[in-house]
């Protein structure tokens, strides 16, 4: 029973084929419809549904849900939180400092 084809079949892949189905059936019936001489054969109509390429992920957390592993991984490589260095973060102020004092002359 598992050497049957549909058991191979992703569901998008099963969605698809029969959305394909029910248009070629729409098709066969305008087709009849021309050929035995009605004047107006009814277009094929659309079936309501989710659009194409919508998955199981919503888009507002779609992204959350897959940044969250590579941020884990990336922390784990970099070995956890990092700390500035007290001569580091000196080094960061003493700069800022200099950047405002030049900005205030500019001024």
């Amino acid at each position: 029973m598992s050497d049957h084809p549909l058991n191979n079949i992703s569901a998008d892949a099963l969605r698809n084929a029969a959305d394909i189905r029910e248009q070629i059936e729409a098709l066969q019936a305008s087709l009849v419809a021309i050929l035995s001489g009605d004047a107006a054969p009814a277009a094929p109509k659309k079936k309501p549904g989710r659009p194409k390429g919508s998955g199981n992920i919503q888009a507002a957390g779609a992204s959350a849900a897959i940044a969250a592993p590579a941020k884990k991984k990336a922390s784990k490589r970099k070995g956890g939180k990092r700390v500035i260095s007290p001569e580091g973060l000196e080094r960061i102020r003493a700069a800022q400092k200099a950047r405002w004092a030049k900005a205030k002359k500019g001024k």
